[in-house]
């Protein structure tokens, strides 16, 4: 078999092409190499090879089939690698210049083979490859790989350490609502709330005590922020608007005491938000969508892929971002399959299977596998490029993005982007906006009773008004309009700056 020089250059893409001289026999540097590309995504080995200032250069190998013989025995020895990849195929011996050299192709691990390590010592003989080459990986990159290695098993376990009052009630209730606007039959609507929890898996019962306490799904899903971190020290989760040259517009975060702090709240709280980039009306009921278009599932998958395969054990943070031409969802942990697999469609791996169950169970989130291709129709139909896919490691996370800008064109021209000017404008609309109508008093009335007469006497309002008006925090008055609209005491009009709050027509 002959091998181009092109084609092996091919595989730099990526930083996946490793070529070693092996003049005499099995270079160490081979096995490192080996786990960082196992560990990584791929790449291949070319033994007989050097790496010059003019390029690669062909040297040789004077026994290649003594060296593979070297090769299978050393990676099928559990003592020396952890785990073997590769079928015969992915060995073999091949023409250069004339010259025979051996090509090892080494596919990607899957989750449940990572970390593919060294020497019987997967602390310190597990590598990874960046840009540099191979590096060994930190003791939390190795514990995010061994807590990838179980299927299911991590956000189905229950906290023994924690009780059931680290649920938060409110949001429960939120929940069953939601379920009862899909399901208004579905039988579990008339449990309890314990026997209700117990059957989605947000508690389970101690094998120890035999009491009920939460799973970890169950304390994502419906804890409260304090209780969150106890298990999971580095949870945090952010939605922010940056469209001008403030440092944000809009800001929600899950440690400001001033909600829960969980995934179903972050959900309900953010998916109104980002369902106002799309140019047809959208309803929400129970939180959950009305009159779908293909953009609004595009994002509203997004959000759910980001929620519910995030590491939440892991370094980097959840965080949604709009931005003035872009709208980003960002998840800590790597994506469990080949990237590339995950993206043509048909295979999935969940991470937190359990909190998936439950967002499943109240219509959010599709099939297996499925997720790319409800994405890609979505931007196919606003006529917007397909979301871009990106993996990083060293902290891992991953990066889904949206563009808001129409193909062909550039700057802030989409449909869904909202200008520079369009923001000033609005700007200077809510300024005499606000000096028309000055900041009234309901003495008496609850937040939403003020907000309902003072916009049926002044027909919109921003949300700077109502904080105005109700003399609370940005955050504050975010939330209650973000409520009032899901149950569909509001409606919504523009975007950014320019949203504005009105009544139902």
């Amino acid at each position: 078999m002959t091998a181009s020089v092109d084609k092996l250059l091919a595989c730099r893409e990526g930083n996946k092409l490793e070529v070693k001289s092996a003049q005499v026999g099995l270079p160490g540097s081979l096995w490192e190499t080996y786990s960082a590309f196992a560990n990584t995504d791929g790449g291949c080995i070319v033994l007989g090879m050097d790496e010059t200032k003019g390029g690669l250069r062909a040297v040789g190998v004077s026994n290649p089939e003594h060296l593979v013989k070297l090769f299978w025995d050393a990676v099928n020895n559990p003592s020396k690698v952890s785990a073997n990849l590769l079928t015969n195929g992915d060995v073999s011996i091949e023409e250069v210049d004339g010259l025979r050299v051996v090509v090892i192709r080494v596919p990607r691990a899957s989750h449940d083979a990572r970390p593919v390590f060294l020497d019987g010592n997967p602390l310190a003989g597990t590598f990874r490859r960046n840009g540099e080459g191979d590096y060994r990986c930190t003791r939390r990159e190795v514990s995010a790989m061994l807590r990838d290695n179980s299927d299911g098993v991590q956000d189905r376990a229950v906290l023994p350490h924690l009780e059931k009052d680290a649920l938060c009630p409110d949001t429960v209730h939120r929940y069953r609502n939601a379920l009862r606007t899909i399901r208004p039959a579905h039988p579990w609507l008339d449990l309890g709330d314990d026997d209700f929890l117990l059957r989605i898996g947000a508690i389970g019962r101690n094998s120890e005590d035999n009491h009920l306490h939460p799973t970890r799904a169950g304390l994502l899903m419906f804890g409260y922020e304090y209780e969150i971190v106890r298990e999971y020290p580095q949870y945090f989760m952010e939605y922010r608007e940056v469209l001008g040259d403030a440092r944000w517009d809009d800001r929600v975060v899950t440690n400001d005491g001033e909600w829960s702090g969980n995934v179903f709240d972050f959900w309900r709280i953010v998916l109104p938000r980002i369902i106002l980039l799309s140019k047809r009306p959208f309803d929400i009921e129970g939180g959950m969508r009305v009159d779908d278009t293909p953009l609004h599932k595009a994002y509203r998958e997004a959000l759910a892929n980001a929620l519910v395969h995030a590491d939440y054990y892991g370094e980097a943070n959840t965080v949604v971002s709009r931005e003035l031409n872009r709208l980003l969802f960002v998840n800590p942990g790597t994506v469990r399959i080949d990237p590339e697999v995950a993206q043509v469609g048909g295979i999935s791996s969940q991470r937190n299977p359990a909190l998936m169950t439950m967002f499943n169970l109240i219509g959010v989130g599709e099939r297996a596998g499925s997720g790319f291709d409800v994405m890609r129709r979505g931007c196919s139909w606003a006529s917007v490029p397909d979301p871009m896919f990106r993996e990083n490691l060293s902290p891992d996370y991953v990066e889904l993005e949206f563009s808001l800008v129409g193909r062909g064109e550039s700057g802030s021209g989409s449909r869904f982007g909202v200008s520079p000017n369009e923001a000033e404008s609005s700007k200077k609309d809510y300024m005499d906006a606000s000096a028309a109508k000055g900041r009234q008093s309901h003495s008496g009335a609850s937040s939403e009773d003020r907000v309902l007469k003072f916009l049926s006497e002044a027909g919109s309002a921003t949300r700077g008004e109502i904080e105005g008006l109700l003399g609370v925090s940005r955050s504050s008055a975010g939330n209650l309009l973000s409520s009032m609209v899901e149950r569909g005491l509001l409606k919504v009009e523009g975007a950014g700056r320019s949203t504005a709050y009105l009544l139902p027509s």
